[in-house]
């Protein structure tokens, strides 16, 4: 899915519709910093990168990807094998 397409207005309806808990969830800093680290773990360092998963993180819990379609996406979008 090209993401690009998505606009403003689709984001911002699909997280107002979101429970107030993961609203939360996604602007957490702490939950943020997770995220970052297991990247770190995992030898992704590149900013460019971590920027790329914290997104698609997003459009999961935007509903826009699924959690099956995760890896496959990450793949994709990091160029990885």
């Amino acid at each position: 899915m090209d993401y690009l397409l998505l606009t403003e207005q689709q984001l911002q309806k699909r997280f107002d519709l979101l429970p107030d808990n993961l609203k939360e969830a996604i602007s957490s800093e702490n939950n943020i910093e997770i995220i970052r680290r297991i990247c770190r773990d995992h030898h992704l360092v590149d900013e460019e990168k971590l920027l790329i998963i914290e997104q698609l993180i997003g459009l999961i819990f935007l509903g826009f990807v699924s959690s099956v379609e995760f890896s496959q996406e990450i793949s994709e979008n990091l160029y990885l094998n």
